[in-house]
């Protein structure tokens, strides 16, 4: 009886955190930003000529959500983990890394924020949060299958 009386209590506290706390009780996931997303990368408020694309597939909060890879010179790819929403930016950790600009973000994070089109704001930091580069991209495939 007691422990049931626990249980009960534990679940109505549960219940009345996820009312109470605004978005806990739904948990965010990549979707809105789904698919491959194109860009020239923006350093210091200068073009330089690295195409980089993002391939995110729909994932939920602490997830393997997809990948950033970067063209010539640089040319690495870099994994990207869901860390979750803030507003309407999506925060990303990269995790991995396979050349000396992705090996320099390692713990790094990208900041996602969508204008509710096709486009999209990537900003890119490093382990120390110290800003690294810009980029504006444009979606160029949606859903699922674009991560393939």
């Amino acid at each position: 009886m007691r422990r049931t009386l626990i249980a009960g209590a534990g679940l109505m506290l549960a219940l009345a955190v996820s009312t109470a706390v605004p978005g806990i009780a739904q948990v965010p996931t990549t979707k809105p930003i789904e698919g491959v997303w194109s860009g020239e990368v923006v350093k210091e408020g200068r073009p330089v000529p690295v195409p980089m694309t993002m391939i995110i597939t729909d994932q939920p909060r602490g997830s393997r959500a997809g990948d950033i890879v970067w063209g010539a010179p640089w040319v690495c790819k870099s994994t990207l983990q869901f860390s979750g929403v803030n507003d309407k930016t999506f925060l990303l950790t990269l995790d991995s890394g396979n050349g000396p600009h992705c090996d320099s973000l390692r713990n790094g994070h990208a900041q996602v924020t969508p204008d509710g089109s096709d486009k999209a704001d990537i900003t890119i930091f490093d382990a120390k949060n110290k800003l690294v580069h810009k980029t504006r991209v444009e979606r160029t495939a949606r859903g699922q299958g674009a991560a393939g």
